[in-house]
């Protein structure tokens, strides 16, 4: 999204979910951290949007409209929280 920034390699996971047309993901995602204050530009090959929320305004409407994000976002964020409830402790 043409943002450039340091990253660093939070946690992984490994999900599994099948749908109602009979596919299935199945992988093994990476998900890595990091901050800017650049504003992204949006690729309309790889996205079709994307919206700014602290993490428990998206934790919130996931659990209002969980069919409007994917599998491994809706996995994803929980971990990210915690890890990022970890990193302020400190």
């Amino acid at each position: 999204m043409g943002v450039s920034t340091a990253l660093y390699h939070a946690f992984s996971f490994t999900y599994k979910s099948p749908f109602k047309n009979g596919l299935t993901e199945h992988e093994f995602d990476h998900v890595f951290i990091g901050s800017s204050e650049q504003i992204p530009k949006l690729n309309p090959k790889e996205a079709e949007g994307y919206s700014y929320l602290h993490i428990h305004e998206a934790i919130n409407d996931i659990e209002q409209n969980p069919e409007q994000y994917t599998e491994w976002f809706k996995i994803a964020i929980y971990e990210v929280d915690e890890h990022l409830k970890k990193l302020n402790s400190e």
